[in-house]
């Protein structure tokens, strides 16, 4: 049997293997109807059902990745002191634009301190009261 005949009986049998599905798809089509809705209502009863079950779903996300280094490791203790100071470790973004570079410089080192004051009012106004400023 050479390759193009072997090629041409391959083809001949999927070409009839798609036939006899698409012919079976498009009179029983019904069969498929429900079965994609059996599974879906399965699915669903699953999913709803897990979440009523025992008191609520016992599957949660945590995004704090810090929570899977053990609490021994530097960058974990250095990352807690950061929050406890600035009381988050949100990421704010400013652009300075301007033609002079020490200009902008100036006005960037002059806005963290305020920022600082915005970001933590209460802790900041305390810390005005030590000083006596």
């Amino acid at each position: 049997m050479t390759a193009h005949r072997k090629h041409a009986v391959t083809a001949e049998l999927f070409t009839r293997n798609m036939d006899t599905i698409v012919t079976v798809v498009y009179h029983r089509y019904w069969w498929f109807i429900v079965g994609a809705l059996l599974v879906t209502v399965g699915s669903l009863y699953l999913l709803i059902g897990g979440m009523f079950v025992a008191g609520g779903p016992k599957l949660r996300v945590n995004t704090d990745l810090s929570s899977l280094i053990p609490e021994s490791y530097k960058s974990v203790q250095a990352l807690n002191q950061i929050k406890e100071k600035v009381s988050g470790i949100d990421k704010l973004e400013i652009l300075i634009q301007s033609d002079d570079f020490e200009a902008s410089l100036r006005f960037g080192q002059h806005l963290i301190p305020k920022l600082m004051e915005l970001r933590n009012p209460a802790t900041n106004a305390k810390n005005k009261a030590c000083r006596g400023a």
